[in-house]
């Protein structure tokens, strides 16, 4: 019996090491990689991702950097433009990287709310909503939404920054392959520990320009479709589509689009620019403008 026992545990040991060796060599590392994207890319249901995996698991990589050029192709495949594969040298950039905070000025009773991108911990989410709702007056007359340069990150504390501006109803959905997610106002404030702070009546105008991309046209995408908003500048990066983070075995990680998102209005949003109602080189003054008329 013991003999057993131990003839039991070696096997289970080498099994053990085998796998970790797998995974760790250039192509069990490849292969782990194309399994993750099969299983929740947002078109690895294709003819074409299939043609490539095929090819694909026909190489045998030598080395690390060609597993990664081979998973940076197929996740361009099975997961679109706005999927990529990121260097440990970018994931500790994005980590240690300090948070730029939104702003709240006035013009007379108009708020200017600048909302910048945002990747940062859960701490600092509390304060990137807070600095805008802790500065809003109830009594404005409009307010204007500064998305430009908004390249995006994580939508939710922005869609909790801009609440008291939006319906309690479902904003947008995330549609995926087979699964379509709502997304509220409510779920976000949950998110942080926040509750929902008063409902401001009035006109939305909201920036945009070619640097507003993925989480910044989420947060545009909330406001689709309301007929208090106008939208001024120029069209938007054409990223409005979900990504989920999966993190390999050496610390690279697979940045992978699984769904896309889709408006109120039923408009579906992924890799195509949104176009501003009113398209300016003069984006501000226009919509001060727009939001001072009688």
């Amino acid at each position: 019996m013991k003999s057993l026992i131990t003839s039991l545990a070696l096997a289970i040991f080498v099994f053990m090491a085998s796998s970790c060796e797998n995974e760790a060599s250039p192509k069990g590392y490849v292969s782990r990689a194309l399994s993750i994207i099969d299983e929740n890319g947002l078109f690895a249901d294709s003819e074409q991702w299939g043609n490539l995996v095929d090819s694909i698991k026909a190489l045998s990589p030598e080395n690390m950097d060609e597993a990664h050029a081979l998973i940076s192709r197929a996740l361009t495949v099975g997961g679109g433009k706005h999927s990529f594969l990121m260097s440990q040298t970018a994931v500790q950039y994005f980590d240690t990287a300090q948070t730029i905070m939104p702003t709240v000025k006035y013009v007379d009773d108009i708020a200017v709310i600048t909302i910048p991108m945002f990747m940062s911990s859960k701490s600092a989410a509390v304060g990137y909503v807070k600095s805008v709702t802790d500065s809003l007056r109830t009594d404005i007359r409009g307010a204007v939404i500064d998305l430009r340069g908004n390249t995006g990150g994580n939508m939710t504390p922005m869609i909790a920054a801009l609440h008291q501006f939006l319906p309690s109803d479902i904003l947008f959905r995330m549609k995926g392959r087979s699964v379509s997610t709502p997304m509220n106002a409510e779920f976000t404030l949950r998110q942080y520990g926040l509750s929902a702070a008063r409902h401001i009546d009035c006109r939305v105008a909201i920036l945009t320009d070619s640097l507003t991309a993925s989480s910044g046209e989420a947060s545009l995408i909330c406001f689709r479709g309301l007929d208090y908003t106008r939208t001024f500048g120029t069209p938007t990066a054409g990223y409005a589509s979900a990504n989920d983070t999966y993190t390999l075995f050496d610390g690279y990680r697979m940045i992978l689009t699984v769904g896309c998102d889709v408006a109120r209005t039923g408009e579906v949003f992924c890799s195509d620019p949104i176009d501003p109602d009113v398209l300016t080189t003069s984006p501000l003054e226009d919509a001060i403008a727009w939001l001072s008329e009688e």
